[in-house]
Order: C-alpha cells, then structure tokens, then sequence
C-alpha cells in the first residue's frame, strides 16, 4: 500500500530550485567568461532584467555573428535563451531539468 503512494511535491519548491539551479550556472559562466563580457561577474537583478534580453536580442538579430558577444560559449548562449524564453507550465507540469554549468 505504501508502494503504491506517490506524494506530490509541492510546485513552489520545484520553482525555488529551478530558480537557484539557473542562478548557479549563470554565476559558473560569468565566473569563466570575466566581468568585462557582460559588466559583472555576479548575475544580479539589474543584470538578468536589463542586460541579459538586450544580449538576446544583439545574439538573435545577428544570428550568433555580434561581433563583441559572438565568442560567448554556447552552454551560456542556450542559458540567455532560456531565460529570455516565454513563462510556461513546462516546469510545473515535468520534473525540473538539469542545467548544465561549466568546469573551470
């Protein structure tokens, strides 16, 4: 009987997770990258509302060719892109997926 039990876990923890797992590879990339690639080496509030969709749109309407961001690694790229992506129930509705960080 208590096999067959599968608890839910509650969806704000999943969002906190998710939320600190981002966190954590956008400090890995910026730490890789230096200060001087994005104006900072910790992702703070200003950085992920104000510089990180400019980048996006820099990357998206050059087609990866902006000169001073088109040497940023792609593992950092895909990261911009999924921050800059549109809210969904992708995350409430599947497990919190992996992100990967660099190694230094």
């Amino acid at each position: 009987a208590a096999a067959a039990f599968n608890m839910a876990r509650p969806l704000m923890r999943d969002a906190v997770r998710h939320r600190d797992r981002r966190i954590e590879a956008l400090t890995a990339h910026l730490e890789v990258i230096g200060p001087l690639a994005l104006g900072g080496t910790t992702p703070s509030r200003r950085m992920v509302t104000q510089t990180l969709p400019f980048v996006h749109l820099a990357l998206k309407h050059t087609m990866g060719r902006h000169p001073a961001l088109r040497t940023l690694p792609h593992p950092l790229m895909s990261l911009i892109m999924e921050l800059q992506g549109p809210i969904d129930g992708d995350l409430m509705r599947t497990a919190v997926k992996e992100t990967t960080a660099p190694t230094a």
